[in-house]
């Protein structure tokens, strides 16, 4: 029987506010650099969905608070500095996307993200007061009965008070047995902040101290840096995403001094600091943590490009790691990035025996439209032993409007990793229709995998999702078809879902997908305070010699303004 007291949960959300709406998963890709939805993992899109639940003031936000989202390159804060203290306030995504550093497609992504209320006026959301309970699902999988439930909670008081809390359950052991759990308490003052609990902490290129996500595909300029953002609260429900334990930051004027301690328990734990000095379009940090590592790390912006350089030291272990990015104009219609990163197998870290360069280019092709190229070449050697490795991924893509609204995107990607045979070769055709209240999103993707003393292995998946959406109701159904000849050549796509919850799935073997998302937001308010929404979800999964798959999803959000 479903776990009834997961079922109870569902239905206790009704008690609880909840957030603004969820960004739409282009426009997470779009501001990471990564190349589609399906390379964002969980976590960091967890994290873009909570700061679009309380969207930053690009007009009185400071110069270290645009850094800390993450999303924003050093040059992109200090042309937004610039622009306010030359022309005033930013007042519209359309103005944002004249500043320099910046396009109208970008600054359309970005709109999820900030909002662009005048400085001398008091917006509502900085009285908002919200919290969030997502609810349950239930399904039948290999003849198994599954229900599991992901809880979230969050409250933001002002500017100064925020808590998140997030218990998942995946398991179905029960509903006091969580597979993983995390909350924080985050405390803001003019000039500083201190959070106990979960957080994340990331400085300068990754080298010392990075934790979570990192941009892995090669698809523009943006993607081959990292943006460090110091220290942030975190809301995942994902384990491993995230640090605990208690950090704070204090800003001396131009100055700013960042302090953690994380433990993974009671024996195992881990200090770190940072301290960084900043000027109006360069800066200069040094990080240093407990486990022996120390890097300095310098940053410029000059002429529409972004240079960083890093040089980290191991301690232990005598040897040393380099990291350093280019990313700027080549004119108004294209931009380029280029990374150096030297890595030896004697240093300690996630990323260990690594020698890579990597360059990408990015054309706008017309109105709306643009040219991608990206490749990377790599030296690996095994820490240890004398093997060579190496890797090579190439990718290119175009994207662009057909008319007002069809848009079309084609994308074909290499990847050679010669310790992981057989290379692969991808193509994929995306296409977007959006009028008025009817939409339509197709795809059509295949990949080729040579194999050595054999025949290829062969991919295809296809997926047509319709929708439609009047007064508060939203609709989306999409069927899936696909094949694939060996795992090899499995695929990889994004499957819509409640708000706050960002699924990836992987197909392989032969069979087919049905799934329909229905959410309702009701267009009145409770005593202009409260609103609520509710989404529901269903899907049938069918495979070549394996039993059918059956699942339901439910979720619950009320939201309101104090």
């Amino acid at each position: 029987m479903p776990n009834c007291l997961s079922i109870l949960l569902a239905a206790l959300t009704l008690l609880f506010p909840g957030g603004r709406a969820e960004p739409p998963p282009e426009d997470i890709a779009a501001v990471l650099g990564a190349a589609s939805e399906e390379e964002v993992p969980e976590s960091e899109a967890e994290r873009l969905q909570d700061l679009a639940g309380r969207r930053i003031n690009v007009n009185s936000a400071s110069r270290p608070r645009l850094m800390e989202t993450g999303i924003l390159s050093r040059y992109q804060v200090a042309s937004i500095c610039d622009y306010r203290s030359r022309c005033g306030d930013i007042l519209s995504e359309a103005e944002l996307g004249f500043v320099d550093g910046f396009s109208p497609e970008l600054a359309r992504s970005l709109a999820s993200f900030f909002s662009f209320d005048p400085r001398h006026s008091i917006s509502a959301d900085t009285l908002k007061r919200s919290s969030v309970i997502t609810g349950t699902g239930a399904g039948v999988k290999d003849k198994s009965f599954i229900d599991n439930y992901i809880i979230r909670y969050k409250l933001d008081r002002a500017e100064n008070l925020s808590v998140r809390l997030a218990i998942k359950n995946a398991s179905s052991a029960g509903l006091f047995k969580p597979s993983s759990c995390g909350a924080s308490l985050q405390w803001r003052w003019l000039s500083g902040k201190v959070i106990a609990g979960d957080f994340n902490a990331r400085f300068g290129g990754g080298l010392v101290q990075w934790s979570g996500f990192r941009i892995e595909s090669l698809s523009t300029p943006e993607s081959l840096s990292l943006r460090s953002s110091g220290l942030s609260q975190s809301w995942s429900a994902t384990p491993g995403a995230r640090k605990t334990g208690v950090c704070a930051c204090q800003s001396f004027g131009l100055w700013t001094v960042s302090a953690f301690v994380s433990a993974a328990s009671l024996r195992s734990w881990e200090g770190g600091a940072d301290v960084t000095r900043l000027w109006d379009r360069s800066s200069l940090s040094v990080t240093a943590v407990s486990s022996g590592k120390i890097s300095a790390g310098y940053s410029f912006s000059s002429s529409g490009s972004d240079f960083q350089l890093e040089a980290a030291a191991d301690l232990l272990s005598g040897s040393g790691a380099f990291l350093s990015v280019v990313r700027g104009r080549l004119s108004d219609r294209s931009r380029y990035g280029l990374r150096l990163r030297l890595l030896p197998s004697a240093y300690r870290g996630a990323r260990r025996g690594e020698y890579s360069a990597a360059a990408a280019f990015s054309v706008r092709t017309g109105k709306g439209s643009s040219l991608d190229a990206a490749a990377e070449a790599a030296f690996l050697p095994e820490p240890g032993v004398n093997v060579r490795r190496g890797r090579l991924k190439m990718n290119t893509s175009w994207k662009g409007d057909l008319t007002d609204d069809l848009h079309m995107e084609v994308r074909a990607t290499f990847k050679f990793l010669d310790y992981e045979p057989p290379p692969r070769i991808g193509l994929r055709t995306d296409f977007a229709w959006k009028p008025s209240g009817w939409g339509l999103r197709c795809r059509l993707e295949g990949s080729l995998c040579p194999m050595k003393g054999g025949p290829a292995s062969v991919g295809i998946l296809c997926y047509a999702e319709p929708s439609f959406s009047a007064g508060g109701w939203t609709l989306y159904a999409r069927g899936t078809v696909f094949h694939s000849s060996s795992y090899a050549a499995r695929m990889w796509c994004y499957e819509r879902s409640a708000p706050m919850s960002f699924s990836v799935l992987q197909y392989s073997g032969t069979g087919g997908r049905l799934s329909v998302q229905a959410s309702y937001k009701t267009p009145f308010r409770l005593g202009k305070k409260v609103r609520w929404s509710m989404y529901a979800g269903a899907h049938l999964l069918v495979k070549k010699e394996k039993p059918a798959e059956a699942g339901l999803s439910l979720q619950f959000v009320i939201s309101w303004v104090s």
